[in-house]
């Protein structure tokens, strides 16, 4: 198998690794953003 590969491959699983992790990442904030708000609003 040559290096490129390797080493292509292993790119592309650390980029989708990183994707998922700031996908997550935002969601998470965004949800706590909606809840922050509800609160604010007084929709609890």
């Amino acid at each position: 198998m040559p290096l490129i590969i390797v080493v292509a491959g292993i790119a592309l699983l650390l980029l989708l690794t990183i994707k998922i992790k700031l996908n997550t990442f935002v969601f998470v904030n965004y949800c706590l953003d909606c809840c922050r708000h509800r609160q604010w609003y007084g929709f609890e």
